[in-house]
């Protein structure tokens, strides 16, 4: 493998790569006035969890042991969410631990604030709700029942009083409630009265009373003008059940960071990350000089490219919360990378003091030392196909051989569409098909319509994930042959050349490989036909 003349691609790589670490950690903004436009998010736009910000860390579970259903305990995750809005608490996480019954909340301080105090927060956020059905729009409404006296409400889609489906919250109540909202509803239809819902001060829903209603159930429907969504009636249902849970929210734990404790961790775990990469320059390219400075290289840019997750990168993407542990994850994963660049560098130190050089070959090389042995290990396979070695003998000659014409149709048909982008997917089709006629003329597809307008190509993954890997395979397939046609002669001595080109693997050539083992080199006129021909008469005297 030569390298004169590609220094150009080695200083573009690095390049790229020292601005993709710069815009990581920095971003791209441009402010105007008071106004700041972000093209690339970086570091400081990262969203920090509350062992890095400060904050409150608190786990809730429902009162002297109540076993919460999973609808419960989301109803009871709205009631937070409502505390918390009226608290002002906006960057939170709030989640629902199904297996514990357990709801988590995390909250960061708020920039500024001095004078919060968490517990009584926790305390005011974990309250049960209140939920109350009012006569009239107003929360001072005369008291029509509480939510003592709901048994559920459910967010429904249907007909209702034969119309059209629509979305509706279809509520059930416990026989006092029943008889406190048929009374409520029998006086206020006859005055054209309403009844308003409400959760703690929000207002939930208001609605006319269109009929006197003693039956236990009742439905809130919207208007024709404003009717209701999905998401709509969940909400509300979800509000109602919050008001009519059967527990209370107690504190299980709960732990607070001052914004300055966590800052001071945040500055030492980034100190302490920035002192070990310089360290591991140092050291690396002490030991290794160019590779080891390239390998620096590749490190930062992992490490960017880790940053550049966790924020985003671009303005249009969410950043994940980066909390003190997520940092050290960053830095052992430097440490990582760095095992891993020692152990190759180290490697390579020895190849090159036992005299070896860096020129390597590729996998038109490396497939011969396995595809090689499969024709190498015949004496033993009788062992594997007892009497059908015989076979599996010709299958695998035939096969391999076949293959050859296969190859080179995809290899070529590659060069054709990389030179010719622009083609038709019908030309496409012809092209494969002109290849097949080619290489494979023995094979008719008239009667398999897919492989008859020339398509079989899109079936052959390579050409999608490995583009031109075929011609490799073919490489190694000409070379593998050759060890089996040596083999029948003599296996000894095909044994002995597979060792030794075995051992010049991955600092020869193909070519130099082939030479090493007296192989005939394929490149050379007539070296081709002279293989295929023994191959030819090996398999018409063997058929079985």
């Amino acid at each position: 493998m030569k390298t004169k003349g590609k220094a150009w691609q080695l200083v573009l790589t690095v390049l790229l790569i020292a601005a993709f670490v710069y815009t990581a950690f920095f971003g791209v903004a441009v402010k105007y006035g008071d106004v700041t436009t972000t093209y690339i998010k970086g570091a400081k736009d990262i969203r920090f969890g509350v062992d890095i910000k400060g904050g409150v860390n608190v786990t809730f579970v429902p009162s002297d042991g109540y076993d919460a259903t999973d609808d419960q305990l989301e109803a009871a995750q709205l009631v937070i969410e409502n505390r918390l809005v009226a608290l002002n608490v906006t960057d939170y996480e709030l989640y629902v631990d199904n297996n514990s019954d357990s709801l988590i909340l995390e909250f960061p301080w708020q920039s500024g604030e001095t004078e919060f105090d968490p517990e009584a927060a926790i305390e005011e956020i974990g309250t049960t709700a209140y939920l109350t059905f009012r006569e009239g729009s107003s929360a001072d409404g005369a008291l029509v029942l509480d939510g003592s006296m709901v048994e559920s409400a459910a967010a429904q889609y249907g007909p209702v009083n034969g119309s059209s489906s629509e979305y509706y919250v279809a509520l059930k109540f416990t026989d006092e409630g029943a008889k406190a909202f048929g009374d409520a509803t029998t006086r206020l239809y006859q005055s054209g009265g309403s009844i308003s819902i409400w959760l703690d001060d929000e207002n939930v829903s208001t609605a006319s009373v269109n009929a006197a209603i003693t039956d236990g159930s009742a439905i809130i429907t919207s208007s024709a003008a404003n009717p209701f969504t999905q998401e709509d009636v969940v909400k509300m249902a979800r509000q109602i059940n919050s008001g009519s849970l059967p527990f209370a929210l107690s504190v299980d734990s709960y732990s607070t960071i001052s914004p300055s404790l966590g800052e001071n961790s945040l500055s030492a775990m980034v100190l302490a990350g920035v002192i070990a990469f310089a360290l591991i320059l140092v050291l690396m390219t002490a030991l290794y000089r160019l590779p080891g400075f390239l390998a620096c290289i590749a490190l930062a840019g992992q490490v960017a490219a880790t940053l550049a997750f966790v924020s985003g990168y671009f303005p249009v993407f969410e950043s994940f919360t980066l909390t003190l542990p997520g940092i050290a994850g960053i830095i052992l994963a430097i440490g990582m990378g760095v095992d891993a660049n020692v152990i190759t560098a180290e490697r390579i130190k020895e190849e090159l003091r036992s005299g070896k050089s860096l020129e390597c070959p590729g996998m038109e090389s490396a497939e011969i030392h396995s595809m090689a042995m499969e024709f190498l290990t015949a004496p033993w396979h009788h062992l594997l196909f007892g009497k059908d070695t015989d076979k599996y003998a010709l299958l695998h000659a035939e096969d391999s051989f076949l293959f050859l014409a296969y190859g080179c149709a995809v290899d070529e048909f590659q060069h054709i569409m990389y030179q010719n982008p622009d083609l038709t997917p019908d030309q496409r089709n012809q092209t494969w098909l002109e290849l097949e006629h080619k290489y494979r003329p023995w094979i008719d597809f008239d009667n398999l319509p897919f492989y008859g307008r020339g398509a079989g190509w899109q079936r052959q993954l390579h050409i999608y994930e490995c583009p031109f890997y075929y011609i490799d395979y073919c490489l190694s397939t000409m070379a593998a042959l050759q060890f089996f046609l040596l083999s029948l002669h003599d296996q000894k001595d095909a044994w002995e050349r597979y060792l030794r080109l075995v051992r010049r693997a991955g600092t020869a050539s193909y070519t130099e490989l082939c030479e090493t083992a007296g192989l005939q080199v394929p490149f050379r006129d007539g070296s081709i036909k002279a293989i295929a021909q023994q191959m030819s008469q090996w398999i018409a005297e063997h058929q079985v």
